[in-house]
């Protein structure tokens, strides 16, 4: 069978994103269904449609299935005896034209072989399995590898092992995926009436796990082994007819479904079936862990956790709304500054002298005190983290835990949601407060730069022809001074001088009755900012959160979709197929398709006890001493 790179690719893929999780946390019990779906998928779906019907033979210890597929093979091909467990290995019986026995490849190097030339048999392949209840676990685990591969099981029973409850635990997992059909083995060891009693035991303990119309057929397979002796007509010592021995054998029926009845077509309807229902139990182990309406469930709670951080925004302002205050008093020589750099000439002249005695001169006391400088990031950092970094860590804290009890109530994994807020402190709040306090501050500069350029115009103009046409005409009169002999031209430079220091304050007063002021163009700006951060840090949480969980969720369903495409014309049911050679009389069932069950590996004592017969009572001593003459395996 050829390996599809593509598919096991697919399963790599969802094999890992479920080993390292972004975001979901998938509990013990949904990781390990979807491992199990794993391995069943890597077992069926790795390789291309085999051209062969695995059928297993699965039993306890001392059931007979080393006896049955001899019978069944009519030949010795497997070891039989009276020590048990007697079945440790794997035993294949194939037709010489089917490569490696038709088993996947990490199995077929574990098997034994055993190859013919019966064209009856040329498209199934009989495997007999280790003991179910082997206390080794390796051969246990090595029959469940064989049964996720086996497109059909027979299920071995014996009557005085019939209600085990390891094998019964194999047959609720395994019955979903693969066609079944039981055998109850070692008819000849009971009376009639015993015989029938335990087989409608059989049938009403296989119709309660799914498998109503399932065919139980009821064997001597040691009769039918090449040598064997022919069975007992009764158990030594008992004459009543009653007690007559089972004359029952279906053996030959057995044979002839698998030999005649089971054509290729209804094999290939078999392994295809159980592929669809291996990949749809994958599907659910999938959304089990990662439903699908898990990103609609986080979408609609976007909205609620939104607008608690909104309100937070608004708490936010009024806890620190005084240190705004301040922050804003603190911008205003820098607003001023960015005002007056807009002017030129003489006028900017004076604005400069002016802003070095009202502001210069108190940053050169900042400095000399160790007081940071006004109007900086560091400045603004400094103002609002005084004192108030506990009450901002409290409200962050309370939009984190309010957050993540709504994920919680929804059903979403909330440890990565804690990674994505813990990040973020009443430092790095603040710290992110005052860096959007000075953007908004440099925002609203920017725009008043466009505003007034008139006026700005206007006044830098008055302001140098002014004082140049004073200067001109206080020139002309020192001339004339000097050449008439008359030095009187001073005084009338001192009040040329004057006027030029009146007229400079009056553009002065002007300019900051006109044009925004520090504090108007800083006003606001501090609680404006802390509304919009703190519903932006939870945002960030938010796309955090988010965008881990998309990726988990794209993770796991990618593959998904890359499987189903891969395998949609494989698994699509054909238009025309072979019929059954008795159709809608196969002995084979099928369970409904549902989630995989948890594996019961160790038989639990009490489960699913026995089924006390419905006629005359037999000692449970003797039952067992007949079932157990025949020592066969």
């Amino acid at each position: 069978m050829k390996e599809r790179t593509r598919v096991r690719e697919a399963l790599d893929r969802l094999e890992s994103r479920l080993e390292e999780p972004r975001a979901l946390e998938p509990s013990a019990e949904e990781r390990a269904g979807l491992v199990r779906a794993l391995e069943r998928a890597r077992t069926q779906l790795c390789e291309e449609l085999p051209p062969v019907l695995i059928t297993a033979l699965a039993g306890g210890t001392g059931v007979g299935k080393s006896t049955l597929i001899n019978a069944l093979a009519g030949a010795d091909i497997a070891e039989t005896s009276e020590e048990r467990p007697t079945t440790t290995s794997v035993r294949v019986y194939h037709h010489r034209d089917v490569p490696d026995g038709g088993l996947p490849g990490d199995l077929e190097a574990e098997s034994r072989r055993v190859e013919h030339g019966r064209e009856e048999l040329r498209w199934k392949v009989l495997v007999d399995t280790p003991d179910l209840d082997s206390f080794v676990r390796d051969h246990r685990a090595r029959t469940r590898r064989l049964l996720r591969a086996s497109g059909l099981v027979l299920y071995v029973f014996s009557p005085e092992k019939y209600m085990e409850e390891r094998l019964w635990s194999v047959l609720r997992e395994e019955r979903c995926f693969s066609a079944a059909a039981a055998v109850l083995n070692k008819a000849d060891s009971l009376p009639a009436v015993e015989l029938d009693q335990i087989t409608e035991d059989l049938r009403a303990k296989l119709a309660s796990v799914g498998l109503a119309g399932v065919r139980v057929f009821r064997t001597c397979a040691r009769a039918h082994v090449p040598g064997a002796e022919p069975p007992r007509t009764a158990p030594p010592g008992i004459d009543e007819p009653m007690h007559a021995v089972s004359s029952v054998d279906e053996t030959g029926e057995l044979r002839a479904y698998l030999e005649r009845e089971l054509r290729q077509g209804e094999a290939t309807r078999i392994v295809r079936e159980q592929r669809s229902r291996t990949l749809r139990n994958l599907r659910v182990a999938v959304e089990r862990l990662a439903p699908e309406e898990l990103s609609g469930r986080l979408e609609r709670l976007e909205v609620r956790i939104a607008e608690s951080a909104r309100e937070g925004g608004l708490l936010l302002a009024d806890v620190v709304g005084s240190e705004l205050r301040a922050v804003e008093e603190d911008l205003a020589p820098l607003a001023t500054l960015r005002q007056h750099e807009r002017f030129h000439g003489p006028f900017r002249a004076w604005l400069a002298f002016a802003d070095f005695l009202s502001i210069g001169l108190r940053g050169i006391v900042d400095r000399l005190v160790g007081r940071p400088p006004r109007g900086t990031v560091d400045a603004l950092e400094r103002v609002l983290s005084g004192g108030r970094d506990r009450e901002v860590e409290g409200l962050l804290r309370a939009q984190e835990r309010g957050a993540q009890d709504l994920l919680y109530d929804a059903g979403l994994p909330v440890a990565r949601w804690r990674e994505a807020a813990g990040g973020t402190g009443a430092p790095e709040l603040l710290g992110e407060l005052a860096r959007e306090v000075r953007e908004g501050f440099e925002a609203r500069a920017s725009r008043g730069v466009g505003r007034g350029g008139a006026l700005v115009w206007a006044v830098s103009a008055v302001g140098a022809l002014v004082p140049a046409a004073l200067v001109l005409a206080g020139l002309g009169v020192l001339i004339r001074d000097l050449v008439a002999g008359s030095y009187g031209g001073w005084a009338l430079m001192g009040h040329l001088l004057a006027l030029t220091l009146l007229l400079f304050l009056a553009l002065h007063g002007l300019v900051s009755l006109l044009l925004s002021g520090g504090l108007r163009l800083g006003r606001g700006l501090g609680a404006e900012a802390a509304r919009r951060i703190l519903p932006r840090a939870v945002e960030r949480w938010l796309a955090a959160y988010r965008g881990e969980l998309e990726a988990d969720l794209a993770g796991l369903r990618d593959p998904l979709e890359v499987l189903e495409r891969e395998l949609a014309s494989e698994l699509a049911e054909p238009e025309e197929d072979e019929p059954s050679a008795r159709e809608g009389e196969s002995p084979i069932a099928w369970a409904a398709a549902e989630p995989e069950p948890p594996p019961e590996d160790e038989a639990r004592p009490g489960e699913g006890g026995e089924v006390e017969p419905r006629g005359p009572s037999v000692d449970p001593e003797e039952r067992m001493r007949r079932a157990l003459e025949g020592g066969e395996d």
